[in-house]
């Protein structure tokens, strides 16, 4: 009944759900030099790629409303922008922002569920026009969002 066109690769991480608390709604960034971003980036090294990438997956779902780029989330988890880009080619085969369109994608699904209207829902997947919405929504469902809503998609 749900079908999705699989024009990319999904992200392979799971979804948390509405039940997901997520973390504080405004991050705030405390490295301020070169040398910190470094330090930072090292110790990101020495955690691990598997909670890397479960902090960054982490601070997408806690951030799906709000405008998010690689950059924003490198600077939240401490690393480098070239780390979290390598980490998700490495171990999801997808890259940051696919993965994010992914995310909100399943929170649309969701939200839709929930009988939202569409025009409060691209804003609160982190969309600021509808126009945007509408192109990713149709590339990666198949169809329209009215379409969707009605059972109608393939």
């Amino acid at each position: 009944m749900e079908q999705k066109r699989n024009d990319h690769q999904e992200c392979p991480l799971t979804f948390p759900g509405p039940e997901h608390s997520g973390m504080d709604a405004s991050p705030s960034c405390p490295l301020k030099t070169e040398e910190a971003i470094q330090q930072a980036a090292r110790a990101g090294r020495r955690r691990g790629n598997r909670d890397l990438l479960a902090e960054v997956t982490e601070y997408m779902d806690a951030h799906l409303g709000e405008k998010i780029s690689l950059r924003t989330a490198a600077e939240h988890c401490g690393v480098s922008v070239s780390s979290i880009t390598q980490l998700f080619q490495k171990k999801g085969g997808t890259t940051f922002h696919r993965c994010l369109t992914q995310r909100r994608m399943l929170l649309t699904e969701e939200l839709i569920r929930q009988g939202i209207p569409m025009e409060q829902i691209y804003l609160q997947v982190g969309y600021t026009d509808y126009s945007s919405f509408y192109r990713a929504f149709c590339q990666h469902f198949g169809t329209s969002p009215r379409a969707y809503k009605q059972g109608k998609h393939s």
